[in-house]
């Protein structure tokens, strides 16, 4: 007689069918079609739903702008102009100023295409975005004639200045008129050229050594109770300036010198002459430590 092996898929299949089941033989349960399809949309909307909420939610977008460095740009400008950048759409669906999708090399490549800057750094805190920037224009203004230049760190012409401009400047040194804060410093100084010819945009009129020169006489001379009422210069290039002093001397300044030895000489002969100011029409800077006083 033949052996029964009852291991055989029919005899395990008919021994599952009852009603009672063995665990070692239980089969695969058949899951409805309907939970199928329930738990693939369920795994389908948290796939795609939590990428999409964190795009649409407020909480992932940059919420304020800060700017700082401005000398004559208005800081509302450059903030205005990087919401425009915000605001543009990438891939014509998502704004950029979703913290995620936020580029800051764009920005900034933006913000220097679009402003006289020498230079702009964009980092982000947050949700915050600080911009400072680093304008070409220096507080030295060119005057020729009736028309006012901003001047950079090199000597070279950036732009006219425009009627508002212009405006504050005067009230500014000389109290003409209410000052409306166009001009964010108030270091700002005028060289008036007395002759030459009409200068143009990126020009130079000045070395670099002879701004760095300017603005250190400018900023320190005060120290010596010294009010400067003008700086004038013959032409464009040329190597000294004479400060027009309220009630005292002029004062003529090398500018291929270097400013603080000018001023340490000024102060030694300030010191000699102290009782005898008005009398003197020129103390004469320009040849180093041979100081002439007139």
């Amino acid at each position: 007689m033949k052996r029964r092996n009852f291991l055989k898929k029919h005899h395990a299949r008919r021994y599952t069918s009852d009603r009672f089941r063995n665990p070692y033989f239980s089969g695969k349960k058949i899951v409805p079609w309907t939970k199928r399809v329930l738990r693939l949309l369920v795994v389908l909307a948290v796939i795609i739903g939590i990428p999409w909420l964190t795009v649409i939610l407020p909480w992932f977008y940059i919420d304020s702008v800060a700017v700082e460095g401005s000398i004559t740009l208005q800081p509302n400008q450059i903030e205005s102009f990087a919401w425009d950048h915000l605001n543009e759409k990438r891939w014509d669906v998502v704004p950029q100023h979703h913290i995620w999708l936020l580029n800051e090399d764009a920005l900034r490549n933006d913000i220097l295409s679009q402003f006289a800057l020498d230079d702009a750094t964009v980092t982000r805190d947050g949700r915050s975005l600080s911009i400072v920037v680093n304008e070409r224009i220096t507080s030295l203004i060119w005057a020729h004639g009736e028309e006012l230049y901003f001047v950079d760190q090199s000597g070279f012409i950036v732009r006219a200045l425009n009627e508002e401009e212009i405006n504050d400047v005067r009230a500014l040194l000389y109290g003409e008129g209410e000052r409306i804060n166009i001009i964010q410093t108030d270091e700002i100084f005028v060289v008036f050229e007395q002759g030459g010819e009409v200068v143009s945009q990126n020009q130079q009129v000045l070395t670099e050594n002879a701004v760095e020169v300017l603005s250190v006489v400018n900023q320190d001379i005060g120290n010596y109770l010294i009010t400067i009422e003008s700086i004038s210069i013959d032409t464009a290039l040329t190597d000294w300036v004479a400060l027009n002093t309220r009630g005292g001397p002029d004062i003529y300044v090398d500018l291929n010198g270097d400013g603080n030895d000018q001023l340490h000489n000024l102060e030694v002969i300030l010191d000699e002459y102290k009782s005898n100011l008005e009398g003197i029409e020129y103390i004469d800077l320009r040849f180093g430590n041979r100081v002439f006083v007139k």
